[in-house]
C-alpha cells in the first residue's frame, strides 16, 4: 500500500496537470468561474520562485528520470497484487445463534408470526 501511495504521489505531482479556480463571479443566480491554465503542482512551485537553485535542479532531474508509462503500469500492476490479497481473504463463518436465550413475551421483536393460524400454516 505504501509503495502505490508512494508511486500515486509521484505522478500526481508531476505528471497530472491541475487547473486551480482563479475567480468566481455571481451575476444573478448564474455563478461564472474562471480558472487558471493547466499546470503541474511541480510547474507552479518552480515558476512560484521559493526554492533554491538546488531544488529546482532536484526536482527537474527527478521529473526528467520519470518514465510515465512505466509508472502507470507499476501502479496498476501493485493494484492488482493488492485486489488479489483482498479477494483470497475467506468472509468469516456465520455463528448459529441460540434462540432458546433470545426468547420473549413479545414474538413481533423477532419478526415471528404473532397470530396462531398463521404459525400453524
Amino acid at each position: 500500500m505504501n509503495r502505490i501511495w508512494e508511486l500515486d504521489r509521484v505522478f500526481t505531482n508531476l505528471l497530472l496537470t491541475q487547473q486551480k479556480l482563479v475567480r468566481r463571479e455571481r451575476i444573478g443566480s448564474k455563478v461564472i468561474k474562471r480558472h487558471d491554465p493547466a499546470a503541474t503542482p511541480l510547474e507552479r512551485v518552480l515558476r512560484s520562485g521559493v526554492l533554491s537553485s538546488q531544488q529546482r535542479g532536484a526536482l527537474t532531474r527527478a521529473r526528467n528520470h520519470i518514465r510515465p508509462g512505466e509508472l502507470q503500469r507499476e501502479i496498476a500492476q501493485l493494484c492488482g497484487q493488492l485486489e488479489r490479497l483482498a479477494l483470497t481473504k475467506t468472509v468469516a463463518p456465520q455463528r448459529a445463534v441460540n434462540r432458546s436465550f433470545n426468547t420473549t413475551d413479545r414474538p413481533e421483536l423477532l419478526g415471528e408470526a404473532t397470530n396462531q393460524r398463521s404459525r400453524r400454516i
